[in-house]
């Protein structure tokens, strides 16, 4: 049985989102001749790639697997609730915890950048209300989790049936080749901040999102709905990564903001 049922097990339908997604970006960095993608560009590349997802997952499935109806069997649903805000809890504690690591002063020996995240809006973001970032970063964590999570399902479905390698060894493979494909979509937006230092970080990153959700679903609680465990976690570590990223741009130093702003 393959690790997602509901999941294709093809190659080419893991990577069409990322393909479309990649499609929009690259070709409108010229039309709009800046070094990063225009944010009416930037939203069109993360709507046609779920559209994408949900044609290759299906609308019924993808509506399954992001359902609420998870309780586990003879279990209340305020047991259900309870938790999602003990992983939404996780995903603060863990997104803030990659924030202060990878601001860090022995990580910037490393010649990480602190902030390898979506420097795509920031001109446009930097001028607006902090409660309209905050809610522009939410709907991007959103849909980037959805995106990468289950493209990466589909890969690890496909890593199991053509490697026959063990359940829990094709979901790793998937995640990390599903992020792999994620992050080489932020090659545009990272502009000159693009190195292989900041793009082994981001993968390292994506994947410990998608993980800690797999780990967490698969070894202590039983494998329940794709929205429950993979996605709660991650949009919350996403967004918070990106929320104070967003707020560090505000109060950071002229002389570094020359070097990451256009």
């Amino acid at each position: 049985m393959k690790p997602f049922e509901r999941f294709p097990d093809s190659f080419w339908a893991g990577l069409a989102p990322f393909v479309v997604a990649g499609l929009i970006i690259f070709t409108s960095a010229p039309v709009t001749q800046i070094p990063f993608p225009h944010p009416v560009i930037f939203y069109l590349s993360l709507f046609f790639s779920v559209v994408v997802v949900t044609g290759v997952i299906g609308w019924s499935n993808l509506v399954e697997e992001l359902g609420f109806d998870v309780t586990m069997p003879e279990e209340k649903p305020e047991h259900t609730w309870f938790r999602y805000i003990v992983l939404i809890l996780i995903g603060l504690a863990f997104g803030y915890g990659m924030y202060l690591m990878t601001s860090s002063r022995p990580m910037s020996y490393l010649g990480l950048i602190p902030f390898p995240a979506d420097f795509s809006m920031a001109e446009v973001l930097l001028s607006l209300p902090m409660s309209v970032t905050a809610v522009n970063w939410l709907v991007v964590a959103l849909f980037e989790e959805v995106q990468r999570n289950a493209c990466s399902f589909i890969f690890a479905n496909w890593a199991y049936r053509r490697f026959r390698l063990a359940k829990d060894s094709a979901v790793v493979a998937g995640v990390l080749l599903g992020s792999t494909c994620f992050v080489l979509l932020h090659y545009v937006s990272w502009g000159t901040l693009f190195n292989l230092t900041n793009f082994m970080f981001g993968v390292i990153m994506a994947s410990a999102f998608s993980l800690l959700g797999w780990t967490l679903a698969s070894r202590y609680l039983g494998p329940l709905a794709f929205f429950e465990f993979s996605i709660v976690p991650g949009i919350v570590a996403h967004f918070i990564w990106d929320f104070l990223v967003d707020m560090h741009l505000r109060v950071m130093p002229g002389a570094f903001a020359l070097l990451v702003l256009p």
